[in-house]
C-alpha cells in the first residue's frame, strides 16, 4: 500500500474510540521502515502523530495505560527517527539525527527540548553532564610543596 493510499484510507476513517489504531499504526510503521522520499517518511510521520494522538485523546486509557501508551510511543517515533540515520557501520549520524530533529520540530511533531533532540544538538554532554574528574593525586611530595 502506497503512502497516499494509506493517509486517504485514514482521512475517510472515524478515528472514534473503536478503530484499530494498533492496525494502523503497524502499517504506518512497516512503510516507513520500507523507505523512500523524504516527504513520504514526514508523511507517515504526521499520520503516526494523527493515530497515537486520536487514542490518547479517546478516553478509553486508564491513568497507568495512558501513561505506559505514551512512554511506548515515544520510543517507537525516537527510533523511527534514529532508523534513517544509522549510517553503514552501524553507528548513528550525529549530523543526519541533527536535520531529522529540526525537520520534526520544525514539523511541530517535536518539542523543542525533546530529549533526543537535545541529544542531537549537544551530544551525550547535552543530557547528562559528565561526572565530575577525581580530584588530582599528589603524593606525599604534594604536601610539602610551596603553593
Amino acid at each position: 500500500m502506497s503512502v497516499r493510499e494509506l493517509a486517504e484510507r485514514l482521512r475517510n476513517m472515524e478515528l472514534g474510540s473503536n478503530f484499530d489504531w494498533n492496525g494502523i499504526r503497524s502499517e504506518i510503521v512497516a512503510e516507513y521502515r520500507k523507505g523512500g522520499a523524504d516527504l513520504d517518511r514526514a508523511t507517515l510521520l504526521q499520520l503516526y502523530k494523527i493515530v497515537m494522538d486520536a487514542v490518547e485523546q479517546s478516553g478509553n486509557l486508564g491513568s497507568e495505560d495512558l501513561e505506559s501508551f505514551r512512554k511506548s510511543r515515544r520510543e517507537e517515533y525516537n527510533l523511527l527517527l534514529i532508523s534513517v540515520c544509522v549510517m553503514p557501520d552501524g553507528n548513528v549520524s550525529p549530523e543526519a539525527l541533527r536535520i531529522v530533529t529540526e525537520r520534526e520540530v520544525a514539523a511541530g511533531r517535536m518539542s523543542p527540548d525533546d530529549e533526543l533532540r537535545t541529544l542531537a544538538i549537544g551530544g551525550p554532554d547535552a543530557i547528562e553532564p559528565a561526572p565530575p574528574s577525581p580530584p588530582k593525586r599528589t603524593g606525599l611530595l604534594g604536601l610539602f610543596r610551596k603553593k
